[in-house]
């Protein structure tokens, strides 16, 4: 459906976020706590969507391959990207 995936424990979980483009987040041994919940919300909060149009649009790829990377002040510390790493072609 073209949705992302927010996980809450990791393995097959994570791998499954990861290619929609969200996240997991893992749960050291037990019940995950409020603050895992808040994590989540805070992210969902802080989002960008960003298109693109292929430059090369009579290629016949059924795919396309997207590499993004950000530089941000160094006042925000360590920034990441969640994102997926390939699209479908629109036609």
């Amino acid at each position: 459906a073209g949705v992302q995936i927010y996980a809450i424990g990791g393995g097959v979980l994570g791998q499954m976020a990861e290619l929609t483009g969200g996240r997991a987040f893992e749960v050291g041994g037990g019940d995950p706590t409020w603050d895992t919940f808040k994590q989540i919300a805070i992210y969902l909060r802080h989002q960008y969507v960003i298109g693109f149009y292929p430059t090369n649009t009579a290629s016949p790829a059924k795919w396309h391959k997207v590499r993004l990377r950000i530089k941000g002040p160094r006042s925000l510390g360590k920034l990441t990207l969640s994102y997926k790493k390939d699209y479908e072609s629109f036609r």
